[in-house]
């Protein structure tokens, strides 16, 4: 009894990929050296190669490159001509030149999005002001739990595709005067934006937050119109943190304005969290 566990080792990840799938019939991790490649090049399909099936499969197999021998002696400039960087990319890594480089530093995503339809349309504001809170406390969590800070904030607010408000809604955006993963920050301005952007009236049915622009937070710009960290925020940030840390999510919030649930998601269709959550264990009678 116990886990299966498969091991290849190869020059580049495209190699790798494929001497995992030969170790998941071994008993012992597979090395795949050049040599073996250069050896079994002509045996080696190019279905069973990472990346490669479905439609580009049918591709490939059209300009009669149904090998690893094939791509090897492909000419550079009919394969850009027929699979663009992707397939120049795919002959390099067969040929143990890497593309896809493993790093163990995580690359800064381009941007951190929350956003929710609503159980029903909301018109009232304080209702909007919870739902755009609450995501707001989402994706500043995120950054700090990734280290990074943003400067530019985005607030959504989307009607029904099919009513009569179709017009309405929209996305309007700031730049923020000095990048920063405080909630508190972030929430008073995503306020300002949600009241420019609101319409007494209108029936929202989505709302949403996006933070852009985002860098580390180890390579935070100075400012000479304001310091860089403002201590009363710090410290309130980590103490909120730490309490919803340990007693769980939301415990602590920012920003509530209403009582009221309705922008809440609905969650009839939910499945049961079977592996992470005690009360959600299938019950045997």
């Amino acid at each position: 009894m116990g886990i299966p566990v498969s091991i290849g080792i190869a020059g580049t990840k495209t190699q790798a990929k494929y001497a995992n799938r030969l170790a998941k019939k071994a008993t012992e991790p597979i090395i795949l050296v050049d040599s073996w490649w250069q050896r079994n090049a002509e045996t080696v399909r190019l279905q069973d190669i990472w990346g490669v099936g479905g439609q580009l499969l049918r591709r490939y197999r059209q300009a009669t490159i149904n090998s690893v021998l094939d791509l090897y002696n492909c000419p550079r400039d009919r394969l850009d001509k027929l699979f663009g960087i992707a397939g120049l990319r795919l002959q390099a890594e067969l040929l143990g030149q890497i593309m896809y480089p493993i790093s163990s530093v995580k690359p800064v995503p381009k941007s951190v999005t929350s956003t929710k339809s609503f159980n029903e349309p909301i018109k009232d504001i304080l209702v909007l002001k919870d739902a755009i809170a609450y995501h707001v406390r989402a994706c500043t969590l995120s950054l700090r739990e990734q280290q990074i800070i943003t400067a530019k904030l985005q607030v959504v607010l989307q009607t029904s595709r099919y009513g009569d408000f179709v017009c309405h809604g929209g996305v309007v955006e700031a730049n923020l005067l000095l990048p920063t993963a405080d909630a508190a920050v972030i929430l008073r301005e995503a306020m300002h934006l949600l009241e420019r952007l609101y319409e007494p009236g209108v029936p929202y049915k989505k709302a949403g937050v996006i933070l852009s622009h985002l860098v580390p937070l180890a390579e935070q710009p100075a400012s000479l119109f304001m310091p860089l960290i403002v201590p009363a925020n710090t410290i309130l940030t980590k103490a909120i943190d730490s309490i919803n840390a340990r007693f769980g999510r939301e415990k602590i919030q920012l920003g509530r304005h209403s009582s009221s649930e309705n922008w809440q998601s609905k969650h009839d269709n939910l499945s049961p969290s079977y592996t992470t959550r005690w009360n959600d264990l299938a019950v045997v009678r």
